[in-house]
Order: structure tokens, then sequence, then C-alpha cells
């Protein structure tokens, strides 16, 4: 992390987003304040948004223009990209992770699991839209605002589980997809269309790819 944090600064930055919502945590169990723990929500379905952001943009490369760029910042933006591009799912990113353990074997990449991600941000969002809640439920002690501890915490675990880390961070690793080469492309294409659920068998193919 290359930014100093500060509770006071905003920075497009996995590390700093962490410690952001471990404070945001923090400041709501020691103030009992429940608005703490809704901007804590926020942060968390924010960085799930910024990592699904950045996985289309980056992986779809040249093929993502100007206004595809614009497109995605509109409502459901991210949804419909995906739909275009489909680099968040499935078959993509287990290709991701295949192609990862066959090149770079230490970076640990995982599978970023769209579906599981999208049931997160839909719990999330339920602390974002408050509008209809009542003054009870919003107090701390409510059973809807302890219970958000847990959602947001499970929002933290799959996020922290999905990265890569080191000594100095988090980090988001992305395969540009347009970048493969032959006979790595050929095994792609092979894998968008085959039946396999599993991915061991691929990875095998992958490395000994990799070593010839």
């Amino acid at each position: 992390m290359n930014q100093k944090y500060s509770f006071y600064s905003r920075y497009q930055n996995i590390n700093w987003s962490f410690i952001h919502i471990e404070t945001l945590l923090r400041f709501a169990k020691r103030k009992n304040n429940p608005s703490f723990a809704i901007y804590a929500a926020l942060e968390s379905r924010n960085i799930i948004e910024r990592i699904e952001f950045e996985l289309i943009v980056m992986s779809a490369n040249s093929k993502f223009g100007i206004k595809d760029f614009e497109n995605i910042k509109d409502k459901h933006g991210i949804q419909k990209a995906n739909k275009e591009f489909n680099t968040l799912k499935f078959r993509y990113q287990t290709f991701t992770e295949s192609f990862s353990k066959a090149v770079k074997p230490d970076l640990n990449l995982r599978v970023y699991n769209f579906k599981k991600a999208e049931k997160i941000k839909g719990n999330l969002s339920q602390y974002l839209h408050t509008y209809s809640r009542s003054d009870n439920e919003l107090e701390f002690e409510s059973l809807f605002i302890q219970e958000g501890f847990d959602v947001i915490q499970s929002a933290v675990d799959f996020l922290k589980d999905y990265f890569p880390k080191d000594d100095k961070g988090y980090y988001l690793c992305v395969l540009d997809f347009m970048t493969l080469v032959e006979p790595m492309k050929k095994e792609f294409k092979i894998w968008l269309n085959s039946s396999e659920q599993d991915n061991e068998n691929l990875t095998e193919r992958l490395i000994n790819i990799a070593k010839n």
C-alpha cells in the first residue's frame, strides 16, 4: 500500500478499503453508532463492485471501448457488461485459475465467484436502502443492525479469500484473454465450449503447455 491510511481521505486501493471497513466497524462498536455500521456496508459493496469493474475492463482490454466504459458507469452497468464480455462467468474465472497455476503458481489465484458476490451485494443493499426501516430497527442494539455486522464480515471474508496477499498487501490479478497465444488460446476455446465441471484436468494440460 503506497498511501498511508487516513480516515479523511479516499483511494482506489484494496488495502485502504479493508482498513477503512475495519475502522468503521470498530467505531460503530466503540461508539454504539449504527451509522458507522451502515457506512461499512456501503464500503463493502463498493469494493466488490470496484473489483468486478476492474476485472471486466482489464480482461476485456482492447475490446472494451470508450462507449463501454461510459455504459458500465450506469445503473446495472456491471451486470450488462458481464453479459457482453463474460469475464466474470464461471468458465472464464476457472480458466484464469488454471492458467495462474500453470504459469504463476505462487500467486495462489482463486476463482471469482460472481454468483456468491451477487448474493452478498444483495444482502448488503438492505443496509444501503434504509428508507423503509423504523427508528427501532435503526437503533444500534436492534436485530437488524446487529445482523449487519455478520453480513459485512461475510463480505470481507469473501474478498480476503479471493485476493492473493503478501507482506505488501492484497493484489488483484487479471488475465487478459485477448493476449493468449497458441496453444493456450486453443485450450481456452475448448474449455469455454466443454461440459467439464472440474478444471483439474485443464490445469494439468496448461501446466504441460507451459513446460514446453
